[in-house]
């Protein structure tokens, strides 16, 4: 499947083919699906705690290779941590243009539902400014449960949004 993302046209790596898919976007294997329907902003944090423990990626749900990539913003590029955990870098670069908040379609978060747990404030409501993802080859987590975060190894790189948008976004 191909999708729009910005100006860019985006083929779905085959991993992510095989993942359920929701109004065109594929659900993520780490989510909270209720009813047939899954909730973007909600990770599932037993799915989180399997994933983590089996060393799957947490976008597609397959096993990791040995360099991951983690998506976020210029906070999490400066500290190496992360609310997401780790993906593959075809399925991170996937998320980084597929993802209607990453991509930057989307500006704002959605308000969550008062019966969900939040399990971190964000900085501002609002995406930032610029993106990116985190290259490493291992990571570790801080917490459990709904206030895990994911600490990224050193980074062999960081690709920022406007490399991958002159890389890999003209499709």
């Amino acid at each position: 499947m191909t999708r729009r993302a910005g100006a860019a046209l985006v083929r779905e790596p085959k991993r992510i083919q095989r993942l359920p898919h929701f109004r065109g976007l594929p659900v993520p294997s780490t989510l909270v699906v209720e009813d047939g329907v899954p909730d973007f902003t909600t990770p599932d944090h037993d799915k989180v705690a399997e994933h983590v423990r089996r060393g799957l990626c947490h976008l597609c749900g397959e096993r990791l290779r040995r360099e991951v990539g983690f998506v976020g913003g210029v906070v999490s590029m400066n500290t190496g941590m992360f609310r997401d955990g780790p993906m593959h870098l075809e399925c991170a670069r996937y998320a980084f243009f597929a993802c209607p908040f990453v991509d930057g379609q989307k500006t704002t978060y959605r308000r969550l539902r008062e019966d969900r747990v939040i399990a971190h404030r964000q900085a501002t409501p609002h995406r930032p400014e610029h993106m990116g993802i985190w290259v490493c080859d291992w990571s570790t987590t801080l917490g459990s449960g709904p206030r895990m975060q994911f600490i990224a190894g050193p980074a062999i790189r960081v690709e920022w949004d406007c490399e991958l948008w002159r890389r890999f976004g003209d499709g």
